[in-house]
């Protein structure tokens, strides 16, 4: 199942215990998981629990991941960048993914998509990754129209063609941009392309894959931009 057939699946009541996010788009991760905290506190209390492969109490974190709550019905559990879980906790968490307790729900982040490490190999035997790299470009208009529909704006075409090559390296950039426009134009919700100009601030960022792709369409004007970018 894709990203998108997940969050269907979440809005009709269907959470599975643990979920493996993939890629490094804040904005799709966050997305996925407020549609599971939306799902779980619409009928029952639910216990929210945050931890950074930078720090957090793992010992702890698996001793609640087993159990289940005295208060709540549900307990929520995001586990972002675990690459420094080792020894025993490592082997716990791997022992849990074989096993896991359905009346909890575990959404574990890797922000690098490296399907070499054994991290990622070790996650994806038991769960399919869900992809939240930013889109390729052929997809981003669609995200900029749901953006600006839940935005409440109003856009022009050209206005959104701007979007695209402004801040169409991620969901997260569009995103943010989007929000500083609507903050921007007060109780104007009618954007043209001059207030984008005004608005956003922020180059677009490229990736060397789409230096390659411009150099195999030969669009030698492309080329120029994304590898001065570069």
């Amino acid at each position: 199942m894709t990203l998108r057939e997940n969050i269907a699946s979440i809005r009709n009541g269907h959470i599975e215990p643990v979920y493996f996010l993939n890629g490094d788009d804040y904005f799709l991760q966050t997305f996925f998981i407020e549609e599971i905290i939306k799902e779980l506190s619409s009928d029952q209390l639910i216990e929210k629990n945050f931890f950074s492969g930078e720090s957090g109490d793992y010992a702890t974190m698996m001793n609640s991941l087993f159990s289940d709550s005295l208060f709540f019905q549900k307990k929520l559990f995001v586990l972002h960048n675990p690459t420094r879980v080792s020894g025993k906790i490592k082997d716990d968490l791997l022992s849990y993914f074989a096993n896991p307790n359905k009346n909890n729900c575990l959404v574990v982040i890797l922000d690098k998509v490296d399907k070499r490490s054994s991290l990622h190999k070790n996650i994806s035997k038991y769960f399919q990754p869900l992809n939240t790299s930013p889109p390729f470009p052929s997809k981003i208009p669609q995200w900029i129209n749901f953006l600006i529909k839940r935005s409440g704006l109003e856009i022009s075409k050209e206005g959104r063609e701007l979007l695209v090559e402004i801040c169409g390296d991620s969901i997260s950039h569009i995103s943010n941009e989007i929000e500083k426009i609507k903050i921007g134009s007060l109780d104007n919700p009618r954007i043209e392309s001059e207030d984008i100009i005004k608005f956003c601030g922020w180059e677009r960022s490229y990736f060397p894959w789409q230096l390659s792709d411009a150099l195999g369409r030969k669009d030698t004007k492309n080329s120029i931009h994304i590898g001065q970018a570069l």
